[in-house]
């Protein structure tokens, strides 16, 4: 009786998300806003800032806006956001996707942080 072993090999279509470093998840940060990450080499990464503001009158929400850079040789990317308007206490979401050189986007990686 013969046995036989037969390896098998998975490969997603998809892009795999950024990951984002700084700042950390919950962290209090100010501004400018400085976020970093890896992704791979010579990606694409769009980063987005959106801003929630709980306060008397109800909630305000609104964007810092939407930066799209290219991971380096070595897949590090960095974003500077100086907002016009400073919201102390407002809650930061910030949000970044790989983009591949065929126009593929990868699912969301999500920090949330709070703005000093």
């Amino acid at each position: 009786r013969a046995e036989a072993t037969v390896k098998l090999t998975i490969v997603a279509g998809g892009v795999a998300p950024p990951a984002i470093t700084v700042p950390a998840p919950g962290a209090q940060v100010g501004v400018p806003l400085v976020i970093r990450g890896t992704a791979p080499p010579g990606f694409q990464v769009v980063v987005r800032v959106v801003y929630r503001m709980l306060g008397p009158g109800g909630s305000q929400r609104g964007t810092y806006g939407e930066v799209t850079v290219t991971a380096d040789r070595a897949g590090n990317w960095q974003v500077i956001i100086s907002p016009s308007t400073r919201l102390p206490g407002a809650e930061l979401t910030i949000t970044a996707r790989a983009v591949d050189a065929a126009g593929r986007s990868s699912e969301p990686a999500v920090v949330i942080v709070t703005q000093r």
